[in-house]
């Protein structure tokens, strides 16, 4: 299943090449979420490790502002966009401008999904995947 795993994430960064704060602490989280800046970098949602699931996760190009998410195997939907970063959020949108999701920038290597100001995420199947909800954490992957 790991296989399948860097299977999907090598798809998601082809993807990627092909388709082209209200206090100091929060600021300086925002900047240094914005200095760590080298070039494209995976979250992947933190829960426990599972061979049989793929994990959902959000990449991030920073060199040209483009993100793509994978987060349900039975899906033919790739999310493709761009992403800005404004008061401590991550504001990520789709190219159609149909879909949009938020991530709080928690520090330079976590982001938390903020639900109430995203687009839905819904499984094909809910006992084949893992839900994505309000408060998940993505950890930057080494």
């Amino acid at each position: 299943m790991k296989k399948i795993q860097y299977i999907v994430l090598l798809i998601v960064l082809s993807g990627l090449f092909l388709v082209g704060c209200s206090n100091i602490q929060k600021a300086d989280v925002e900047l240094k979420f914005t200095d760590d800046s080298n070039g494209v970098q995976s979250y992947i949602m933190d829960v426990e490790t599972r061979d049989d699931v793929l994990i959902p996760r959000i990449v991030l190009d920073k060199n040209n502002g483009t993100f793509s998410s994978i987060y349900d195997i039975l899906s033919s939907t790739f999310i493709v966009g761009t992403y800005k970063i404004k008061n401590n959020t991550l504001l990520a949108e789709t190219y159609d401008k149909k879909s949009t999701y938020q991530f709080e920038i928690i520090d330079s290597k976590s982001l938390k999904f903020m639900q109430n100001n995203s687009s839905e995420l819904k499984l094909t199947d809910e006992n084949i995947g893992i839900s994505i909800s309000d408060g998940c954490i993505f950890k930057l992957q080494d």
